[in-house]
This record gives C-alpha cells, sequence and structure tokens, in this order.
C-alpha cells in the first residue's frame, strides 16, 4: 500500500481510458446492472456507486492529503463488492502498481486543480473516498469546482484511481 501516508510529495492520477474492458488483467470495471452504472471506456470513465453499503458510516475515513489509500481500504474492509468505486479503483494495476485509489476530499481537490494539466476528466462529479454521513460521501464537481453535499452512496459518479508516492 501507500506507505507514505501524509508524508507523501506527490500524486499519480491514472490516464483516461485506464480500463476498458470488463475484466481486464484481473481489474475489475464498474457492474453495469443498473441503468446508470457504466463501465469504462476509452474515453470516458466507468460510473460506479460508491458501495454497496448505503447506510452504515464507516466512521474513520478523513478528507486530509494523504488519507486517501487508507479510507479506500476502509471502504472495501466495510464491503468488498467487485465493482464498485473503492475495488474498481483499488484494482487498477497501471505501471505494475498495487496502491491505486480514490482520493480523498482534499486529495481530489488538487486533482480538481490541474485539472487542465490531466485532462480526460468528465464535468460531472467524480467520487471522493471521504464520506460525510452514514448516507454520503463527498464526489467533486469538474464542472463547478466544488463539493457537492449531495452525495449520496446510491448515487453512480465517476471513478478516477489516483496513487501517492
Amino acid at each position: 500500500g501507500s506507505a507514505c501516508g501524509s508524508s507523501c510529495r506527490y500524486l499519480e492520477v491514472a490516464p483516461v481510458g485506464w480500463i476498458v474492458a470488463a475484466t481486464p488483467a484481473g481489474q475489475a470495471n464498474c457492474r453495469t446492472s443498473g441503468y446508470s452504472n457504466t463501465a469504462g471506456t476509452s474515453t470516458k470513465d466507468p460510473n460506479c456507486a460508491w458501495s454497496r453499503n448505503t447506510t452504515t458510516r464507516i466512521g474513520t475515513t478523513s478528507t486530509a492529503i494523504g488519507a486517501g489509500y487508507a479510507n479506500t481500504s476502509a471502504m472495501i474492509a466495510q464491503n468488498n463488492v467487485g465493482g464498485a468505486a473503492a475495488t474498481v479503483a483499488r484494482a487498477f494495476l497501471g505501471g505494475g502498481k498495487t496502491d491505486w485509489h480514490l482520493a480523498s476530499k482534499d486529495e481530489m481537490e488538487q486533482l480538481y486543480n490541474q485539472r487542465s494539466r490531466i485532462g480526460g476528466l468528465a464535468e460531472y462529479p467524480y467520487w471522493t473516498s471521504s464520506e460525510f454521513n452514514a448516507t454520503g460521501a463527498w464526489p467533486q464537481s469538474f464542472s463547478y469546482g466544488y463539493h457537492d453535499l449531495d452525495g449520496l452512496k446510491t448515487n453512480h459518479n465517476f471513478v478516477r484511481p489516483v496513487r501517492a508516492f
């Protein structure tokens, strides 16, 4: 995992097209059982539910920079179901690395600040790994630049893995 925690200095973002097949090389894509669950393509990030547990608070997630890996691990420990945001992000093996995760709220804010350099991000919300109550987590809008308090865990938002080093 990401052993550097809060001492990390950089975030690496998965490239556009990071996941294009239903199960590429052991990766899990978003489950496509619902009308708004959309698997990733070469030009579009997958659109997933935050978790399959939408009524119980994890209670240990943080919004801080450096917390994304631990948050994602806590999400998976609570509900290790393939096809949800945390498991899809963690399953990415880009560059042979195994420490990919969902960004925390503050890490995602940094991605927003660098969005023109990153490219390929949808205007609509991306999930962070930071929850704000039992039924909601913080999504980041790339069109308006804010974190939305309407981040119901039952919603389907985009997923783009990051890793810290």
